[in-house]
């Protein structure tokens, strides 16, 4: 088994945070708000999207910080896809982030979009 998954316990837990990133980006993708109450949309947000967002991010930032402390080396001696694992499962939520930033800087300088 140590041929196929890399030993090295930092690499590990990247992987780990960045798939349980992924997962809770997935939630927020996949549950959508069923009512269109405003009340019930404060719920939905105040309950379940907010919570769900920042732990997702924080595991996120947290995968970004173990592998960037992986030794240079280590990184070397594996395969290119082991290399690149950790950062490929967080493009989705990274792609989400720049979205929405730019629906954001174009809702207030209209002017430059």
């Amino acid at each position: 088994m140590a041929l196929l998954i890399p030993a090295n316990e930092k690499w590990k837990a990247s992987i780990v945070c960045g798939i349980t990133s992924l997962s809770f980006y997935l939630m927020i993708v996949i549950v959508e708000s069923m009512s269109p109450k405003y009340a019930l949309n404060l719920i939905y947000y105040l309950g379940f999207f907010f919570p769900i967002l920042f732990f997702s991010i924080s595991f996120g930032i947290s995968a970004m910080i173990y592998y960037s402390k992986i030794d240079q080396p280590y990184l070397k001696g594996l395969m290119r896809i082991y290399q690149i694992l950790p950062v490929l499962l967080l493009i989705p939520q990274g792609t989400r982030i720049l979205i929405v930033l730019t629906k954001i800087t174009s809702a207030i300088f209209p002017i430059f979009y």
